[in-house]
């Protein structure tokens, strides 16, 4: 990660760097003491974060924050400044930044506030957000500025990460700045779908969109707890495919690929809504059955599940019949995640030494 420190104080920038090699990932850290040095640094490095002073030699924070954006859009910028004047937030906010940080801090509240704007979130500082919270802030200041624009996108920032809710968005209707608003609310839709993007990387299966390992053990988790409140069973399917490796050595893993896409779609059409299919990973896949009645009606879902994926395909103009080993373990209330793992494994490995294309049920 390599992060950008724009500003044109030499010792707080040296104890700036300081701080921010601290933290975990760091590899780089750029210095510009004004903004042509900065567009520079932009221009011929891959910056991952810019911090910006608010008053530059030869520009402003919120102005070359603007260059930034235009230079490379999806860099966030945080704007420094040695008050917590809320002209100045309200102006970086309004201009697109990812956060304000007054140089006050202790080095511990810098850290935090800079990997929360790496996480995709927006960083106030706590003390204004707590005089909003407490309407203890005047909207207007001795000249008659009307901060209440200001008021509201922060409320909504606050809103936003305790609640993880991207929906939110600051209210247009009568505002003195609308062009503000609409700006800051142009934003939170980019980190929206940033953080939709970053979800989807974090609990799906790159290759078939199925919940990954991590989901799924959730899921499990979930579905035995509700399980044992309502005193229902569920079934855990473990299945393999046989001679993968095969197929990846004569066909390609393009087609390997296109083979684990296929048997994905169809072990989702031979399961319920209310149940998870997921892929572990490389031809292990894992199946949640919730809420079944007996082992017969387990019997007849497994058998679906057989004979569908084993149903012919054609891969790069062959004909291939996927064969698959499938070990099942019935939970009776009795059994937590590890056992049931531990279970349908035994079930599978039992199918596999029985010469495999089938599957073996332990109730």
């Amino acid at each position: 990660m390599n992060i950008l420190v724009v500003d044109d104080h030499r010792l707080f920038r040296d104890g700036l760097l300081t701080v921010i090699k601290r933290i975990e990932g760091v590899l780089n850290v750029f210095e510009a003491s004004d903004g042509e040095q900065a567009e520079t640094v932009i221009d011929e490095e891959d910056i991952d974060l810019a911090l910006i002073d608010f008053h530059l030699p030869d520009t402003t924070g919120p102005m070359l924050l603007r260059k930034v954006k235009a230079i490379a859009p999806e860099i966030p910028v945080i704007i420094m400044s040695g008050s917590e004047d809320p002209a100045m937030i309200r102006s970086s906010i309004g201009e697109g930044s990812s956060g304000f940080l007054p140089k006050s801090m202790e080095p511990d509240e810098l850290i935090d506030a800079i990997n929360l704007v790496l996480q995709g979130e927006i960083y106030v500082p706590p003390s204004m957000s707590q005089k909003l919270q407490n309407n203890e802030l005047d909207v207007t200041n001795a000249k008659g500025v009307d901060y209440s624009d200001l008021i509201e996108m922060a409320k909504v920032t606050q809103r936003v990460i305790s609640t993880s809710d991207w929906s939110l968005r600051a209210r247009r209707e009568e505002s003195s700045r609308p062009e503000a608003i609409e700006a800051f609310n142009s934003l939170l839709d980019k980190m929206e779908n940033h953080y939709n993007e970053l979800r989807q990387h974090a609990f799906h299966d790159a290759l078939t969109g199925l919940p990954n390992r991590r989901l799924f053990n959730d899921r499990l988790d979930q579905a035995l707890y509700h399980a044992s409140r309502k005193g229902k069973q569920l079934a855990l399917v473990a299945l393999d495919l046989d001679k993968f490796k095969q197929v990846n050595d004569e066909l390609g893993h393009d087609q390997g690929d296109e083979l684990l896409k296929k048997v994905a779609s169809r072990l989702m059409e031979a399961t319920r809504k209310v149940d998870t299919v997921s892929r572990l990973g490389g031809d292990e896949f894992m199946v949640v059955l919730t809420e079944v009645k007996d082992v017969n009606a387990v019997k007849l879902v497994v058998e679906r599940m057989f004979q569908m994926v084993t149903e012919p395909c054609s891969l790069a103009g062959h004909v291939l019949v996927p064969s698959v080993s499938i070990g099942v373990a019935l939970s009776h209330g009795t059994l937590d995640s590890d056992a049931l793992f531990k279970t349908a494994d035994e079930a599978l490995y039992q199918v596999k030494r029985n010469g495999r294309n089938g599957f073996e049920i332990i109730n």
